[in-house]
């Protein structure tokens, strides 16, 4: 029924019948090829009933593909997508779902947790929580001394894109923290401005500053420098910078308050800062609720928040992780803080987001996975299948495991094909990590491996 003879590596693959049958395969080498000549092997030489087998792919046009590749006497076999088969589930165990809009359209997905970050900005007890995070940690905090140059810090900050409230790109954390620390105090800032006398010289290009505050005269210079005024190892040259700096200032009688590393490692950076700006007389006056409201969403950054948590909720529900467990998880960040403020997030859009599901009485695709999952489990469901395939196996997740392995029972087996190169669904929470370890949920694992592509002409 192929459309050439199998490889020897292909009729291998098709030949083996172990608990589970693994088949890792490249680009090109024929993945779909061996499904179908896995299901005409079965029915033809070992004489398995079409209906007792199930053929599962990630999304609608794999599915297609196969069905079409199928003849007339295979064309029995159950080929379906995950969400169709348990859709499929749920129906004839008398429980037909109403799928959500949410779950069919990914933009309004977006945009239903974007509203509900917009009211949660307006919460007065909800508020502090999202623009905290928004300001503080939108990525990772990492120290200058937690790299061995400059240019690996550097382009750790360019990779976290560090944008402040004012539109500002800057070139640290603290710098960062700096900038809305002053826009949500209403100080006016200009940021890397040129300073006001000319410093160019042969050895020295004109002379920049992290922040100047115009209506003040004052100028704030941020210094990777420890308690005791050294830089990081291996930034050769920066202590000779901070020295250069100081004398302009020195030398032109220019105000400069500096701020510091250590500060931010120690919790004391922005209080610091405060006091010095008060002490050289500015006032401060807190923006405004709606001025702060307008200023997040004109930066993008509630967007970039809420394409953020519908990422994490993604991963949250196909994997079945209760609020408990995310919580003990966070404790045990690296990054405790960061990781807690954002599940305090989390946890406020998480609730409203399954009020909505409640509210259309309506289960989106990751429910839909799970209740079938436990429909199975819990024996409301008899499966005719003996033999389970999968394509495209690398797409696995957590969900979808549980499904295939609610299916497991004395007599099925499975036949796994995948390209451990290859994921196209990590965002919606594929895990390579189970491909490795499906041995642990399926049972004995053997492993095929196609190594021959089909794809690439003979000068390739």
């Amino acid at each position: 029924m192929l459309s050439s003879p199998p490889t020897g590596e292909q009729a291998a693959a098709i030949a083996t019948d172990e608990d589970a049958t693994l088949v890792l395969a490249g680009a090109g080498t024929g993945k779909t090829a061996v499904i179908t000549g896995k299901v005409a092997h079965l029915v033809r030489n070992e004489g398995v009933p079409p209906g007792e087998i199930l053929v599962l792919a990630f999304n609608r046009k794999a599915a297609e593909e196969i069905r079409e590749r199928l003849p007339d006497d295979l064309a029995g076999a159950h080929v379906a997508t995950f969400h169709a088969f348990g859709r499929q589930v749920l129906a004839e165990a008398g429980a037909a779902p109403t799928m959500s809009k949410l779950a069919v359209d990914e933009a309004q997905l977006d945009r239903v947790i974007d509203g509900i970050l917009g009211e949660l900005l307006t919460d007065p007890r909800q508020s502090e929580a999202v623009t905290d995070f928004i300001l503080q940690h939108r990525a990772v905090y990492r120290s200058q001394f937690d790299f061995r140059n400059p240019g690996e810090y550097y382009d750790y900050v360019r990779r976290s894109e560090l944008r402040t409230l004012s539109g500002d790109l800057v070139k640290s954390f603290e710098e960062l923290a700096i900038a809305n620390f002053l826009t949500l105090n209403g100080v006016t800032f200009e940021y890397e401005g040129r300073y006001e006398v000319p410093t160019a010289t042969a050895q020295h290009r004109q002379y920049h500053p992290d922040f100047h505050l115009p209506d003040h005269g004052i100028y704030i210079e941020h210094f990777a420098l420890d308690r005791e005024g050294r830089p990081p190892p291996g930034w050769r040259g920066y202590a000779e910078g901070v020295a250069w700096k100081r004398g302009i200032h020195a030398e032109h009688g220019t105000t400069l308050i500096e701020t510091y590393s250590w500060q931010r490692r120690e919790g004391v950076l922005l209080d610091a800062l405060r006091a010095r700006i008060e002490s050289a007389g500015v006032t401060f006056e807190r923006v405004a609720v709606a001025k702060l409201l307008d200023d997040l969403r004109e930066s993008g950054l509630v967007t970039w928040l809420a394409r953020l948590v519908a990422s994490f909720l993604n991963h949250v529900k196909t994997s079945g992780l209760s609020l408990e467990e995310l919580r003990g998880r966070a404790g045990a960040s690296p990054d405790r803080d960061r990781s807690e403020a954002f599940l305090d997030i989390f946890e406020a859009v998480h609730a409203r987001y399954e009020a909505s599901l409640a509210k259309e009485e309506a289960l989106d695709f990751h429910d839909l996975i799970n209740h079938a999952a436990a429909h199975i489990r819990g024996g409301r469901w008899e499966s005719p299948f003996h033999y389970v395939l999968v394509d495209e196996f690398q797409d696995v997740s957590a969900g979808r495991m549980a499904l295939l392995q609610a299916l497991g029972r004395a007599g099925v087996a499975y036949f796994l094909v995948g390209d451990d190169w290859q994921s196209i669904y990590r965002f919606a929470g594929s895990d390579m990590g189970l491909v490795r370890d499906c041995g642990r949920y399926l049972g004995h694992v053997r492993e095929r491996a196609l190594s021959h592509t089909f794809r690439f002409a003979s000068g390739i």
